[in-house]
């Protein structure tokens, strides 16, 4: 496993402090999957992590509180939740191959803001375009970075899921269609981000090199200002498993999340065994067969299901079809095998930090949309709808008002025939 260039991937001060003292500080800064852009069979190829990085710690303060209330205890969740099975044209196919760019993070944002896009609004899945969040988002990468980290060093460098949802926040990426992946090269250089906002149209001029330019108008995708957050339960400076799980579940059932995993060390072998060229990669479960590994790879949740007594979680990947596999849920392995998926961990070879919440490291992210660009054809997509979670703590006032109200009436009826 081949160390990268620490000197192109830090700036002159301490990016780690930096980034630590950030609002966003709390996601993983870890190493990237380098996967070979080769989706046939015939052609299959062992992929390679060939990257290590820095990784940034749990802030506590950007958990979103979630108070335990009647409408977690009312909450129907069923044994098995599948958007590859029941989202339609609105879910994303899977068809996406982050190639030998360590941008797994990009891939795992830009797909989830598709999804739940297309599920918030009943549109086809629209893609969003990776090589956008690539090349200007989040605070560890992009040419507009304060961290003098250029986007042609992105692919080697890596990036922060948190880091490229709260840069959605304030910003937005247009559509596949205007600006492809394919204009970050095969030696993995990513084109700067523009100077300006490429304003309605699509255009990417890069060193005289123009992408797309035309007249059509293209679609905007943002995020809901302050709408970040990472699902987890926490006490006592600890996870807990079942609680942080359920939570999980609810989100899923808005829409697919987000999440960043130490790699085991079968995955590769145990992805590469089975190459599936349709849309789910095989029926088999993974479980990991040791400790996890210090490389890390964001990959989305798409449902969850139960089979062979084994609790598992529906995936996708970002490399290539087949992107969608099963793998074993927290609950369900050895605790010294935990690698993130569900809750956070500590990280690997960190056996003696003290139990406090942001030693931890992994584990999902969520989000709601920005609005819909008004370019954007409406009411294109099939499939299942988002199942909308009340606000617990609403619906305790709800049922504490509607409570104080059937004691009112009751009385003055009573009053009444009395």
């Amino acid at each position: 496993m081949a160390d990268m260039n620490i000197g192109k991937c830090t700036s002159s001060d301490s990016t780690a402090q930096k980034l630590h003292e950030m609002d966003n500080s709390d996601c993983s800064r870890q190493s990237e999957i380098n996967m070979l852009s080769i989706p046939k069979k015939s052609n299959h190829k062992i992929y390679k992590f060939t990257n290590k990085a820095i990784l940034i710690p749990i802030n506590i303060k950007n958990i979103k509180k979630q108070q335990i209330g009647l409408n977690d205890l009312a909450q129907v969740i069923p044994e098995t939740f599948s958007w590859l099975k029941t989202g339609g044209n609105k879910i994303e196919d899977g068809r996406r191959n982050q190639g030998e760019c360590g941008c797994c993070w990009a891939f795992s944002v830009a797909t989830v803001l598709g999804d739940r896009y297309a599920l918030k609004y009943n549109i086809e899945a629209p893609y969003p375009s990776v090589a956008n969040l690539v090349s200007c988002g989040g605070p560890w990468v992009g040419s507009q970075s304060e961290y003098n980290i250029l986007a042609k060093d992105q692919c080697e460098c890596g990036g922060v899921t948190y880091g490229g949802a709260k840069w959605l926040e304030s910003n937005y990426i247009t559509t596949e269609d205007c600006w492809p992946f394919s204009t970050i090269s095969f030696s993995n250089i990513a084109p700067n981000c523009p100077s300006s906002n490429m304003g309605d149209g699509c255009c990417i001029d890069d060193n005289n090199e123009s992408y797309c330019c035309n007249n059509k108008k293209t679609g905007k995708f943002s995020i809901k200002p302050d709408s970040t957050f990472h699902i987890l339960k926490h006490s006592d400076g600890v996870p807990l498993l079942n609680e942080t799980i359920t939570r999980i579940k609810q989100e899923i059932m808005a829409g697919p999340v987000s999440t960043t995993i130490f790699v085991p060390p079968n995955f590769q072998n145990w992805w590469n065994n089975h190459n599936n060229e349709g849309s789910l990669l095989t029926e088999d479960i993974f479980k990991p067969t040791g400790p996890p590994t210090i490389n890390g790879h964001a990959i989305v949740i798409t449902g969850w299901g139960k089979k062979g007594g084994v609790n598992y979680w529906e995936i996708r990947n970002s490399w290539g079809p087949a992107a969608y596999a099963y793998v074993a849920m927290s609950s369900d392995i050895n605790k010294e095998y935990y690698y993130g998926i569900d809750i956070p961990i500590i990280p690997p070879g960190n056996n003696s930090f003290v139990n406090r919440i942001e030693n931890y490291q992994g584990g999902v992210i969520s989000f709601e949309v920005g609005p819909l660009s008004d370019n954007i054809k409406k009411n294109t997509g099939d499939g299942g709808k988002p199942v909308m979670i009340i606000n617990p703590k609403k619906s305790i006032d709800i049922f504490l008002i509607s409570g104080i109200g059937v004691i009112f009436i009751f009385s003055v009826l009573l009053y009444i025939f009395i």
